[in-house]
């Protein structure tokens, strides 16, 4: 497993911001690296799902949003009943699960869509079924993502994709529901690795699930490419290009308030002057 990530971002003002407020604030780049690396990690476990808010401080809220997203997407797939009215509808549909709920129809009467449901007792076919109907997921087979749900309306022909359920128990339902929520947080965890090198404290919802990340650093005296590197290992992150598109933001961000930070010192004191000495590539 690779500790680096694959992000292509110009540092270089990233690495001037470092410089100039290890100067400003009288401290050394290994402290300032390690203050920032720390701030950075915890924008990027901030910028991963799942959230309430875009970039908003994690907190119990977002482990709320992200069963909510679930409880949305589960009533999406599958239609709760009682399992004697299930098995009772098997036998009068001469022993197929499989039900035709709706047809549509065009004005000249042929079918063009077909909405269907398949009945199940099993919790064993509930996964299958769910993973399905998500955008993604990973090499693992573990299925990310929301839900692939039925097409928008139009004029000519209505929805242009079908509607499959699985008609479930009530409790296979809720057991299963308990199942995937206990997931929430397996992504923000992949950056828990780092967080614990930084000595960053992360919510236990989110500590619980031992994802994979890397870490790696080289500080000290006498070291001239110092830097600071981590990654989030989570399959689902990397592959669907979200983890490049965090680590950018968390540059971005990581810039821009260390240059605001800068611009207040130089306001609060005319004193200062910018050392011009600092690592050559500093990554986060």
């Amino acid at each position: 497993m690779s500790l680096k990530t694959t992000v292509t971002v110009d540092t270089r003002g990233l690495n001037k911001a470092i410089r100039e407020l290890a100067a400003v604030t009288d401290k050394t780049l290994d402290e300032v690296l390690h203050q920032q690396a720390k701030l950075a990690v915890k924008d990027a476990i901030a910028l991963t799902p799942p959230f309430q808010k875009f970039g908003s401080a994690t907190s119990r809220k977002h482990l709320k949003a992200g069963e909510n997203a679930i409880t949305r997407d589960l009533n999406n797939v599958f239609t709760p009943s009682n399992e004697s009215f299930i098995d009772a509808a098997i036998t009068a549909n001469n022993g197929s699960r499989r039900f035709i709920t709706r047809k549509h129809r065009k004005k000249d009467g042929t079918v063009f869509l077909t909405d269907w449901a398949i009945a199940s007792t099993s919790m064993s076919e509930m996964e299958p079924f769910h993973k399905a109907r998500l955008r993604s997921g990973n090499a693992m087979g573990r299925g990310r993502g929301r839900i692939k749900g039925g097409g928008k309306g139009t004029k000519d022909t209505g929805r242009w994709k079908e509607e499959h359920r699985m008609v479930v128990p009530y409790n296979n339902l809720k057991k299963y529901a308990a199942q995937i929520k206990a997931r929430v947080g397996f992504a923000k965890d992949g950056w828990s690795t780092a967080a614990y090198k930084l000595g960053l404290k992360v919510q236990r919802w989110i500590a619980r699930h031992d994802a994979p990340g890397g870490y790696q650093s080289k500080l000290g005296k006498g070291v001239r490419e110092k830097f600071i590197q981590f990654s989030n290992a989570v399959s689902y992150i990397k592959h669907t290009g979200l983890e490049a598109r965090i680590i950018a933001q968390v540059y971005k961000n990581r810039q821009k308030r260390m240059e605001s930070q800068v611009k207040r010192i130089f306001r609060a004191s005319a004193a200062g002057k910018l050392s011009s000495s600092a690592a050559k590539f500093v990554a986060f």
